[in-house]
């Protein structure tokens, strides 16, 4: 059998030292940056798919509790089910903040045809 690597171009369009090509990210830790940006993109940031992130930004500020806890989860559920097939989500644990104005979100996926659970952490946070 196999293995498939997956790479993404890393983001800081950092070059790689040897070979003077843009640096790429592989496996978990592409899949990761991938999750954490689908997750902090609002949609519509993107041009031409406004159907492509979430609005979890704008609930940083809304009442905390369980019903939003739901709703981040569903959220963060939808978003990597339609917008990154090289990911099954796991689990996703959300911890409230409300006195530091932040939310800490732990999303566990494993990557397609594995079986080592990931995890990736998001913080929404009040920014300034």
């Amino acid at each position: 059998m196999t293995t498939r690597t997956f790479t993404d171009f890393d983001a800081a369009f950092i070059s790689n030292p040897i070979t003077g090509d843009i640096a790429v990210k592989t496996d978990a830790r592409a899949i990761s940056f991938a999750i954490k940006n689908l997750v902090l993109t609002l949609n519509g940031e993107r041009p031409f798919n406004s159907s492509i992130g979430t609005p979890v930004k704008k609930l940083l500020f809304e009442l905390h509790g369980d019903q939003l806890n739901i709703m981040l989860k569903k959220m963060i559920a939808d978003v990597i089910k339609n917008f990154e097939p090289r990911a099954l989500l796991v689990n996703t644990d959300i911890k409230d903040s409300p006195d530091n104005n932040a939310i800490y979100i732990t999303i566990i996926y494993k990557i397609v045809n594995t079986e080592q659970p990931i995890s990736v952490n998001v913080v929404l946070e009040r920014t300034r």
